[in-house]
């Protein structure tokens, strides 16, 4: 029942005792504030370091039973709701699956509000400045509110589905940046829906097969649809293409190549394509402004990848193929049977294999996009955390304990 704080820079360790079965510990960039969810307490404690090592603690309570939450942008708020995926279906009897707390988490303004929201949450989005949660859930998006939300309310609710009991629910909701639109990718529907937030008007694009992954750009101008089946990409621009009749789609095809999954650049100017159903030793790149593909071959089949903070490098994390790699092996053969990962160079097209002695693990980025940090570990013989120099490729094994 306690959280752990590290001194980055003494390295000095102390805790924080908060309420009981803590977890859900979420952090504000920049700043030493900290807020978790005390599930067995039902309830929320923030946490503050000032920057003599002053340390404060503030708990609020909570609806019963909450288990993840999202922090807004800046920090000044958060949305703590039950997840039904998380709980991995353990759902207590009595456990409500329409009630979340919008806490405030402002010094010296800390408090709580429970308030209600559609059936099941999946999960919650901010607008740019964090003034307003979107709150997705089974069939809808629930708005929240800060400035004008009520204790015990019923948030009001923008549904996704035309007909909720002949459609298929969302499989994925994402609300763009000013809080305007949402765009819905649904299973086996050809194409991809948005929803007028404000008046409540749905727009459907149609499109020549489902989409197997939708992403949307940082500034919410531009949507990816991936269609796996038909090898294609459609480049969206939002709302243009959903709400012109008479816009014309841009569709780029990834030829010979599979791409089911796409991972869009914090800048919105490449998205990368792939796919990690197929051994394809290849990294697809589409940039979003001349909506033209480039191709770059690895060594490696892609499982999948994470962008720096700038866009101009990435990580490629690889696929492994059954078997353990022996010296009798070919190259070919003994790198397939390895674990691996690429360090990708976006403007030089240059990628660098690097193999492991065990599966690739958590990432994390330095703000400044020149650094990276990788957990390399199997528990036993392998206990590593790799340094990964953005710049010049070159890779650190640093043992830990």
């Amino acid at each position: 029942n306690m959280v752990v704080k590290i001194d980055s820079l003494t390295l000095k360790v102390g805790v924080f005792k908060v309420g009981k079965d803590p977890g859900s510990l979420r952090t504000v960039s920049g700043k030493d504030l900290a807020v978790v969810l005390n599930r067995k307490s039902d309830s929320a404690t923030i946490m503050r370091t000032t920057d003599k090592g002053v340390d404060s603690m503030v708990t609020v309570k909570t609806a019963p039973g909450l288990n993840n939450m999202v922090v807004s942008p800046g920090g000044k708020y958060a949305v703590a709701f039950f997840d039904v995926a998380r709980s991995l279906g353990k759902i207590p009897s009595n456990q409500s699956l329409q009630d979340v707390t919008l806490i405030q988490l402002e010094q010296g303004k800390e408090a709580a509000m429970d308030v209600t929201v559609g059936f099941k949450p999946t999960g919650v989005q901010f607008n740019k400045d964090g003034s307003k949660a979107f709150v997705t859930t089974e069939s809808g998006v629930s708005i929240i509110d800060h400035a004008t939300a009520k204790k015990s309310a019923i948030m009001p609710t923008v549904f996704l589905l035309k007909d909720a009991l002949k459609e298929p629910k969302p499989a994925e909701v994402l609300v763009t940046p000013d809080g305007k639109w949402a765009l819905v990718r649904q299973e086996y529907v050809k194409g991809v829906r948005a929803v007028d937030l404000k008046n409540k008007t749905i727009y459907d694009l149609p499109l020549d097969h489902w989409v197997t992954d939708l992403d949307l750009t940082a500034d919410g101008k531009v949507a990816v649809a991936v269609m796996r089946k038909t090898s294609e990409v459609a480049v969206l621009d939002v709302p243009g293409d959903f709400t012109d009749s008479t816009a014309s789609v841009d569709v780029v095809s990834v030829g010979k190549y599979t791409a089911g999954q796409a991972e869009l650049t914090a800048d919105g100017e490449v998205a990368f394509l792939y796919t990690n159903a197929v051994n394809q030793e290849v990294l697809l790149m589409i940039d979003l402004a001349t909506r033209k593909i480039k191709m770059q071959p690895l060594q490696k089949a892609v499982r999948l990848i994470r962008a720096a903070p700038d866009g101009k490098t990435a990580v490629v994390y690889h696929n492994k193929l059954p078997g353990t790699p022996s010296r009798k092996d070919g190259l070919e053969t003994y790198i397939d049977k390895s674990y691996g990962f690429s360090l990708f160079d976006v403007s030089k097209s240059f990628a660098k294999l690097q193999l492991t002695g065990t599966d690739p693990g958590r990432l994390a980025f330095s703000p400044d996009s020149k650094w990276a940090y990788m957990m390399l570990t199997d528990g036993k013989a392998v206990r590593i955390t790799a340094a990964l120099d953005l710049t010049s490729f070159l890779v650190k094994n640093i043992v830990v304990g």
